[in-house]
């Protein structure tokens, strides 16, 4: 069960609500205007924290974002519930090397508008972040995405559209395809 919001913070056109569900757990939910970067930057924030995001979504329509992210520390001391997470989405995290991505499946598939792939791979502290790294390097933002961390392997799912919700180019999408088949690993028994 969810707990009432610990705190509620609030931009001119957006909040961030804080609902705890544990000593190093928490639900995290957005609302409003934020950055169309906000995503990249809330995950290499947390990276460095060691905060895991468990499952979340989050979706763009126009300039505005709805999501939750449920958020979880072994570190009492960086606990998910004391994180400024306003700050977090407005500043811009200190520049950082993306590590490789190991993906062992993936699914790439063009919509009307967006390109909607899918990953999964072996979960590690900021797999997120390197992902969104690689995608902006692209050009492509998120407009919708979801994750889910189960026994030690996150699924992530993207639905893409260039800046300013442009449709992706054809160009675009085959380095998409490529940066995928080049990030593939094989499994080991």
């Amino acid at each position: 069960m969810l707990n009432a919001a610990i705190r509620i913070d609030a931009l001119p056109n957006a909040k961030v609500s804080v609902h705890p569900m544990g000593p190093c757990r928490a639900e995290v939910r957005v609302a409003g205007e934020l950055p169309i970067v906000w995503p990249e930057r809330f995950a290499a924030s947390l990276a460095p924290r060691a905060i895991h995001i468990i499952r979340g979504e989050a979706e763009r329509r126009d300039e505005s974002w709805t999501g939750f992210f449920e958020l979880e520390s072994p570190q009492s001391e960086d606990a998910p519930t004391e994180v400024d997470y306003l700050t977090l989405f407005q500043s811009i995290p200190p520049p950082r090397q993306a590590r490789p991505i190991a993906v062992l499946h993936h699914g790439l598939v063009r919509l009307p508008n967006v390109l909607r792939v899918a990953i999964q791979a072996d979960d590690r502290q900021g797999l997120l972040a390197d992902v969104l790294i690689r995608l902006k390097h692209l050009g492509l933002y998120p407009k919708r995405m979801t994750i889910d961390t189960a026994s030690g392997l996150v699924t992530q799912c993207f639905w893409l559209t260039g800046f300013g919700s442009r449709d992706p180019d054809v160009q675009t999408e085959r380095e998409l395809r490529d940066l995928l088949n080049s990030s593939r690993k094989l499994r080991r028994s």
